[in-house]
């Protein structure tokens, strides 16, 4: 389950990117790929957990620490959507969003494989 939710993670991060090149380039957004990043960082945000959950006594440190890592930056994805409806979202919140998803995976490549 920790492959997958890796994952499930590294899609919404290809996402991720390819949405911030667009805000980069000063183009619109199509919603379906923020909608998209969002679930799909939501599915192995669940994943994960439930994984966690299952491991107990075998889950390692480094699967609990990305799962909160993914969760701080699941919270401020949730924050970039609230701006979102009044302004574009500033680079240096998106650049920090970006950095907690690459800790994220960083921690979880070791459990996963």
């Amino acid at each position: 389950m920790l492959t997958l939710a890796f994952f499930l993670f590294l899609a919404a991060s290809v996402g991720g990117v390819l949405m911030t090149t667009m805000l980069a380039k000063n183009m619109d957004v199509p919603a379906f790929m923020g909608k998209g990043h969002g679930l799909t960082a939501l599915a192995g945000l669940a994943v994960l957990f439930a994984a966690c959950l299952m491991g107990e006594g075998s889950t390692t440190v480094r699967a609990w620490l990305a799962f909160f890592v993914f969760l701080g930056g699941f919270m401020g994805g949730a924050l970039v959507i609230a701006h979102v409806f009044f302004h574009k979202p500033p680079m240096w919140f998106t650049a920090i969003h970006a950095s907690a998803a690459v800790l994220g995976l960083g921690l979880l490549l070791e459990p996963a494989f």
